[in-house]
């Protein structure tokens, strides 16, 4: 998820873009996706964090690939440039 309109070099990342890392993680774990595949209705953070969202629906086919049986965890979680989030998903089998 990125923003590339408005990346910066330096500084902090935008309160939206933590906001809506923090409520990806919150879906994913709770297994409510669609709530993710209609990001749209999830508010500004979402509108601004998927600018285009050819980037956004590779995690939407990678949940569908999922089973029930396999838990989330993750990795990798920093913003870069602002706005880009590195977000990284792994799915388990709780067995």
């Amino acid at each position: 998820m990125h923003n590339l309109t408005i990346a910066r070099m330096s500084g902090s990342p935008y309160k939206w873009a933590i906001s809506f890392d923090e409520k990806v993680k919150k879906f994913v774990t709770a297994r409510d996706y669609l709530k993710l595949v209609n990001y749209e209705l999830i508010g500004e953070d979402a509108l601004l964090s998927v600018n285009s969202a050819e980037h956004y629906f590779p995690l939407i086919y990678s949940l569908g690939a999922t089973n029930q049986n396999e838990r989330a965890s993750f990795f990798c979680e920093k913003i870069i440039y602002a706005t880009i989030s590195m977000l990284c998903i792994l799915f388990e089998s709780s067995s």
